[in-house]
């Protein structure tokens, strides 16, 4: 994923969030889309297919998914 991304539309691509937690990535079949996910303050996530409600998931540029209380625009 880092190749594809970096240094193209970012420099250093970051791999862990704000929790110090792996960040998820996800590329949707034939290339047209895409998700990023954070495990958000919980630290666990089931994954991008269906985040917990502490996920936080930025797909194909929007976010699709917050903890509550966490602004995200």
């Amino acid at each position: 994923m880092a190749g594809v991304l970096s240094p193209t539309y970012i420099r250093t691509l970051p791999r862990t969030d704000g929790w110090s937690t792996p960040l998820l990535f996800e590329v949707h079949r034939g290339g047209n889309g895409y998700a990023v996910g954070s495990a958000g303050p919980n630290r666990t996530s089931p994954g991008l297919a269906a985040p917990d409600a502490d996920d936080i998931v930025f797909r194909d540029g929007a976010f699709t998914q917050s903890p509550k209380g966490i602004q995200t625009q």
